[in-house]
């Protein structure tokens, strides 16, 4: 006799058939005739309920598959572009050559896209506010690197006080990745 393997049925009717076929007239008639007390014809029954398909198996199924489609979901709407402003506290606000007013920062840039990209550093909030300074980055792909950024105004462009200015990032030659982040400049 020639037995199929199990994985290989989908259903219990399968089941049944390939047991008839596999059977001669006699067992078989024996087999689901339930012989006397028809305890045979209940054990197989339970035996054949038993490859049924299990509870356990449909949670456990539907929690891989959770993971599965919240990681891909993840890797979808992933930020090719993430930046810190870290203000230096040593120096509030000096005063460099022309009198200017000088802050200075620290700019975290991470590329967590897969490719080599070029980024383009500016600034705005205040009349006159200028980078002193190269205001490109290039970053390897999954690299991060912390970029000082000094920036500078005019003496007499603002009033004496903390002023908000904006960072923005972005990347050359991909308009869409870009990333805008709030500090502030002091002048005294």
């Amino acid at each position: 006799m020639n037995l199929p393997h199990p994985q290989e049925f989908l259903t219990l009717q399968e089941v049944v058939a390939a047991a008839r076929a596999n059977l001669a007239p006699g067992p078989w008639s024996y087999l689901v005739g339930g012989a006397e007390t028809e305890t045979t014809v209940r054990r197989n029954r339970q035996a054949l309920d038993s490859l049924a398909f299990r509870p356990r198996v449909l949670v456990y199924a539907s929690i891989l598959a959770a993971i599965v489609i919240g990681a891909a979901i993840g890797l979808y709407v992933r930020v090719p572009l993430k930046v810190d402003v870290i203000r230096d506290r040593a120096a509030i606000a000096r005063e460099v050559e022309g009198g200017r007013i000088e802050n200075v920062y620290r700019l975290q840039i991470m590329n967590t896209a897969e490719t080599r990209r070029t980024f383009e550093i500016s600034a705005a909030g205040l009349p006159t506010l200028e980078i002193a300074g190269a205001a490109k980055v290039e970053l390897e792909g999954t690299a991060s690197r912390m970029i000082p950024v000094r920036l500078r105004v005019q003496p007499g462009a603002a009033a004496a006080g903390t002023h908000r200015i904006e960072f923005v990032v972005s990347a050359v030659g991909a308009e869409d990745v870009s990333v805008r982040e709030k500090s502030v400049f002091i002048i005294r």
